[in-house]
C-alpha cells in the first residue's frame, strides 16, 4: 500500500503515520522538507518564507523532486507524513497566494501523481490545539497553520489517489477513522 498524509504543520500528521507504519509493517518515509532545508542551509521554516523568491522556488521544487524520489524509491509500499500536494501548497504560501507558470505546470502535474496513492488521508487542524508544537524547525504562527490548510483543502478535489480519506478533527480519533479507509481495495 502507498500511504501519504497531508496537512498543515503542527497538527500531528508524523505521530499518525509512524503509528500506521509501525500498526501496517510498511516502511515510513520521513519529511523531505527537513532534509532539503539542510542542503539549503536553513535552520527553520521562518528563513524559507523570509528568502527571496527565486530560493524559495528552487527550494520548493527541489522539495517536490525528493518526495517523489522518496515515494519512486519505496514503490511497493509506504505510509508518509507528507505527500506532492503538500510541496505544492507551501510554495503556494511561500509565494503569499499567488501562483505563476512554474507553479501552474507542477499543480498539473501533481494532481496525476497523486494516482499513485493507495489512499490519501487529510489531516484536518484538531480541535483540541491552539497552536503549532514547536519543533524548532515549523512555522508556530496559527495564521500559517490555517493558510496552508486551506490551500490543502483547495486542492484535495483534484487529488486522483485511488481513495482520500478525511479525518474529523478529534486527532484521539485519527488511528481509528483511518484503518477502515484501509481496508477498502
Amino acid at each position: 500500500m502507498r500511504i501519504a498524509l497531508t496537512g498543515t504543520h503542527g497538527i500531528g500528521k508524523t505521530t499518525l503515520a509512524k503509528q500506521l507504519s509501525e500498526r501496517l509493517g510498511i516502511p515510513y518515509l520521513d519529511e523531505v522538507a527537513r532534509k532539503v532545508a539542510r542542503i539549503y542551509g536553513f535552520e527553520n521554516s521562518n528563513q524559507v518564507k523570509e528568502s527571496s523568491y527565486e530560493r524559495i522556488k528552487s527550494y520548493q521544487l527541489d522539495v517536490w523532486a525528493n518526495q517523489i524520489k522518496e515515494e519512486r524509491k519505496n514503490y511497493s509500499g509506504f505510509i508518509s507524513c507528507r505527500s506532492v500536494l503538500d510541496a505544492i501548497a507551501y510554495s503556494i504560501y511561500y509565494n503569499g497566494g499567488i501562483t505563476d507558470t512554474w507553479l501552474d505546470v507542477l499543480n498539473c502535474i501533481t494532481y496525476d501523481l497523486t494516482a499513485d496513492y493507495d489512499v490519501l488521508v487529510y489531516c484536518p487542524i484538531p480541535d483540541d490545539i491552539a497552536s503549532p508544537t514547536d519543533d524548532g524547525f515549523r512555522l508556530m504562527d496559527r495564521d500559517s497553520q490555517i493558510a496552508v490548510d486551506c490551500i490543502i483543502q483547495g486542492m484535495l478535489p483534484y487529488a486522483k489517489a485511488k481513495k482520500v480519506c478525511k479525518l474529523s478533527n478529534k486527532r484521539d480519533w485519527w488511528l481509528n477513522d483511518v484503518l477502515p479507509w484501509l481496508g477498502k481495495f
